[in-house]
C-alpha cells in the first residue's frame, strides 16, 4: 500500500494528515482516510488540488 501526507487549507486554518489513503469529496465535505482506518470529516468545496505522485503528497485547498 502507498500512502501520502495530505495537507488541507481552509478558512479554518491549515490541518496536515501522515498515511492518508483515500480521499473522498462529496456534498461540500472532504473526508480523509488514513492507514489506522480513522476518519476526518472537513466541511468546505475543493478549490484546488495540487497532488506530487514523486513525493506522495497532497494539497487540497478548501473554500
Amino acid at each position: 500500500m502507498c500512502e501520502s501526507k495530505v495537507i488541507v487549507r481552509s478558512g479554518e486554518g491549515e490541518r496536515s494528515f501522515e498515511e492518508v489513503v483515500e480521499l473522498v469529496a462529496g456534498d461540500g465535505v472532504l473526508t480523509v482516510v488514513c492507514l489506522d482506518g480513522s476518519r476526518y470529516k472537513i466541511p468546505g468545496r475543493i478549490v484546488r488540488l495540487e497532488a506530487n505522485f514523486v513525493k506522495h503528497s497532497v494539497l487540497v485547498v478548501l473554500e
